[in-house]
């Protein structure tokens, strides 16, 4: 399932990163619109209170034009932090590509390696009747000792491989779980 992929570490630092930029954005956004800041002291070296509302009409022009003024310094820090949030898009997209492909690489290996130990199990009870018909025959004086070495020797050979696989089938499932990553409790429910 697709939402078990969400659990994998990477991929939540992506959305997690991706979810940062778009937070920066609707800053980036604010940062461009002018603030009026209301303040309840009224300080003045003068004392009058025309000088007073002049301090405080000079702030509020200041904070009101401030933002028009700035030489398109704020409109060139939104246009970066937009790209920075596609950049993120598109490092969230390559990531969630890769923990799929990491998935189904493993499925795939898992199953061609299912395929892969039925094969030689079919061929190990192939070897074991054949060993048995071989010590059979041997007892009987029909074949020499050598067909009987032959026989057991290739029936050993297919047992190694036969374990041999089976590690490996078991290198695969844990290739899939760790390409899974997160949760699996997914599969003690099936």
């Amino acid at each position: 399932p697709l939402n078990v992929l969400s659990n994998r570490p990477d991929v939540q630092s992506a959305r997690l990163a991706l979810y940062a930029s778009d937070l920066d954005i609707g800053i980036a956004r604010a940062a461009r619109l002018p603030s009026i800041t209301l303040s309840a002291s009224a300080t003045s070296d003068s004392g009058e209170l025309s000088t007073l509302f002049d301090e405080w009409a000079k702030r509020l022009a200041a904070n009101l034009v401030g933002p028009i003024l700035d030489g398109g310094l704020r409109k060139a820090e939104l246009d970066r932090t937009v790209a920075v949030a596609r950049e993120k898009i598109a490092s969230y997209r390559l990531t969630v590509l890769e923990a799929i492909q990491e998935v189904e690489d493993a499925l795939v290996n898992e199953h061609y390696q299912i395929d892969y130990v039925e094969a030689l199990s079919k061929q190990y009870e192939v070897s074991l009747n054949n060993e048995a018909e071989s010590i059979r025959r041997y007892r009987r004086g029909i074949v020499s000792y050598l067909d009987t070495l032959n026989a057991t020797t290739g029936r050993e050979n297919l047992e190694v491989n036969l374990v041999q696989a089976n590690a490996n089938l078991l290198q695969d499932r844990i290739q899939l779980y760790r390409a899974l990553g997160g949760d699996w409790n997914f599969l003690l429910e099936e």
